[in-house]
């Protein structure tokens, strides 16, 4: 997988969600956390790592349902 999130995102137009984990890459929150994110991105941090939604879908659940409904 290859690309640019950062690039990418400036494409979207629509409300999106950008989650990383505390226990991530050190670099992955760090980029993340100073990057000047467009309008229409909400930035979430999770205490989790990588695939923190992915072994807690309750978490994917719980953003989902605050921020698109």
């Amino acid at each position: 997988m290859q690309g640019n999130v950062f690039e990418e995102i400036e494409e979207v137009d629509k409300p999106t969600m950008v989650v990383v984990g505390q226990k991530d890459r050190r670099i992955y929150l760090k980029n993340a956390m100073r990057h000047n994110w467009p309008d229409h991105v909400t930035l979430k941090i999770n205490e989790y790592g990588h695939n923190g939604m992915a072994y807690h879908p309750e978490l994917a659940e719980q953003y989902l349902r605050t921020h698109f409904l």
